[in-house]
C-alpha cells in the first residue's frame, strides 16, 4: 500500500519548494494532496534542481527532496539525496571562505534613497496598494534587523498566538512582536520572539492595516486574501533599480552597514558597534555572529573608494619623487659642467641614455580586453555607471524588459506568461525547441 504524505506536515520552507516544483516543471499529475508524483518523477525534479546556479539553493532543494522521500518510505532514495545535500553544503562553506571578502551590489545608501522615494510615492497615492506594498517591504527590511523570507505568509493577529505551526505579527497595545515558529534555524534557536522597536516602523504598520485590512502581513496585489508567494518576496524587485533584489541582498546590506560602524539610518554617521552589539544583532536576525560575518558582511563601496584613494596617493608620491630626482640630476649636471662642450657632451649622453631607457620601456602592444576594461570601469566609477545604466534603461526599456522576460521564461524561473505580456512584448513560442523568442 502506498505510504501517503501530508503536504501540510512538511516544514513551511519545504512546502514552498514543493510548490515551486509543481509550478515550474511540466510533471503531469503534480498536486499538493499526494506527493507520490515527486517520487515517480524524481529524476525530472533532480534535473530541475540542478538548473539553479546557487549551491546553497540546490542544497536546500535536495534536503526537501530527501524529506519527501523519507515521508513516503523511500529510505534508500532519501539517503541518496541527503548525501548530495551534505556534499553541497561542504562546497558552499568552502566557496564562502574563498569569496570573502567581496563587493556587495546593494548598498545601504541605495536602500535609504529608495525608501525615501517610495515614501513620497505612497503619500501621493495613499490608496494604491502596489506602491504601499513596496514601501512596506523595504521598511520591514531596513527599520528593523531583517529576518529572512518569513514575512511571505506571516499572519497578522491581535490575539496572543497559540498555534505553533504558523508565523505571526502580533499586535498587543501599541506594540508589535514577530513570533517565528518555523524558519531556517528554528531547530537551533527554537521559537523566536522579536519586538519591533522602531517607532517609525510601528507607525507604518498601523497605517498599513488601517488602510488595507487583511489577514497576512504581505498579501498578493491581485487578491489580498492570499499571502505573497515565497519566491516573489525572496526575489523582490526593488522599484527604480530595475533588477531583482534577494532578501539576502537586503540582509547583507544591513549587516555590512552595521559592521562598518555606521548609523542604521539615512544620516550614515559614525557609530561604534562592539562585539556585544553584533551578537545582539545576530540574535535578532536568527543566526550567529560568525555566520553574519562569513555570509552577509561584504566589502562596501566606501571601502573600495578608500582603497582607490590610497592607490592614487601612492602613485602621486612616486611621481613626485621621480620629478625631484630629475631636478637634482639637472642641478648636478649644471654644477659639474665646466664649459659648453662638456654641457653638450652631458646632454648628448643624457639623450642617448634616455633613448636607451625608452627602448627598454617599449613593451609589445597587448590586445585590448574590452570585457576586463568594462568590469574595471564599473568598479572604479560606480556612480557614473549607475547613471549610464539608468539612462540606457530609460531609452531601451521595452527591449530590456523583453530580453529579461525571455531569459526568465527560457531559464525555467517563470512559466505561463500572461496574454497581455505576450502581446505587449511580441513573444512567440517554438514548440520544437521549447523556447520563447
Amino acid at each position: 500500500m502506498e505510504v501517503m504524505s501530508s503536504f501540510k506536515k512538511l516544514p513551511k520552507a519545504y512546502q514552498n519548494i514543493v510548490k515551486t516544483w509543481k509550478n515550474q516543471t511540466d510533471i503531469k499529475g503534480a498536486n499538493l494532496n499526494s506527493l507520490s508524483w515527486v517520487i515517480d518523477n524524481a529524476k525530472e525534479v533532480e534535473e530541475y534542481i540542478k538548473k539553479y546556479n546557487s549551491i546553497n539553493t540546490r542544497k536546500t532543494h535536495f534536503q526537501a527532496l530527501s524529506r519527501v522521500a523519507k515521508d513516503l518510505g523511500k529510505n534508500v532514495m532519501s539517503e541518496k539525496y541527503s548525501v548530495i545535500a551534505t556534499d553541497l553544503n561542504k562546497q558552499h562553506v568552502e566557496k564562502a571562505k574563498e569569496q570573502k571578502p567581496k563587493e556587495n551590489g546593494l548598498t545601504w545608501s541605495t536602500i535609504m534613497k529608495r525608501r525615501e522615494e517610495m515614501k513620497k510615492i505612497t503619500k501621493k497615492y495613499p490608496l494604491d496598494y502596489r506602491s504601499h506594498l513596496n514601501y512596506l517591504i523595504i521598511s520591514l527590511y531596513s527599520y528593523q534587523p531583517p529576518i529572512r523570507s518569513e514575512y511571505s505568509d506571516m499572519i497578522f493577529t491581535k490575539e496572543k498566538p497559540t498555534d505553533k505551526s504558523e508565523n505571526y505579527l502580533w499586535k498587543h497595545g501599541d506594540k508589535y512582536t514577530i513570533v517565528l515558529n518555523y524558519y531556517k534555524t528554528d531547530k537551533t534557536y527554537g521559537q523566536a520572539n522579536i519586538d519591533i522597536v522602531s517607532k517609525r516602523l510601528r507607525e507604518i504598520l498601523n497605517d498599513s492595516f488601517s488602510k488595507f485590512p487583511r489577514k497576512y502581513v504581505l498579501s498578493l496585489i491581485s487578491n489580498k486574501k492570499e499571502p505573497m508567494d515565497y519566491q516573489n518576496l525572496y526575489y523582490y524587485r526593488m522599484p527604480e533599480i530595475g533588477k531583482q533584489i534577494s532578501v539576502n541582498n537586503l540582509r547583507s546590506a544591513y549587516v555590512t552597514q552595521f559592521y562598518n560602524n555606521r548609523s542604521m539610518d539615512e544620516k550614515d554617521e559614525k557609530e561604534e558597534h562592539n562585539h556585544k552589539d553584533k551578537e545582539k544583532l545576530a540574535k535578532q536576525m536568527n543566526h550567529s555572529a560568525e555566520e553574519a560575518y562569513k555570509t552577509y558582511f561584504k566589502l562596501t563601496g566606501t571601502k573600495i573608494e578608500e582603497e582607490e584613494k590610497n592607490i592614487k596617493k601612492k602613485q602621486k608620491e612616486y611621481q613626485d619623487k621621480k620629478k625631484e630626482e630629475k631636478k637634482q640630476i639637472e642641478s648636478d649636471s649644471e654644477t659639474e659642467s665646466e664649459d659648453e662642450d662638456e654641457k653638450k657632451k652631458i646632454e648628448s649622453d643624457s639623450e642617448t641614455e634616455s633613448e636607451d631607457e625608452d627602448e627598454k620601456k617599449v613593451q609589445p602592444k597587448k590586445k585590448f580586453d574590452r570585457k576586463a576594461y568594462a568590469k574595471e570601469y564599473r568598479k572604479k566609477h560606480p556612480e557614473k555607471y549607475a547613471k549610464y545604466a539608468k539612462k540606457y534603461y530609460e531609452n531601451n526599456k521595452t527591449q530590456y524588459l523583453r530580453t529579461k522576460i525571455l531569459y526568465e521564461l527560457n531559464s525555467g524561473n517563470t512559466s505561463n506568461p500572461k496574454p497581455q505580456t505576450i502581446e505587449k512584448y511580441k513573444l512567440k513560442y517554438d514548440k520544437e525547441s521549447k523556447k520563447w523568442y
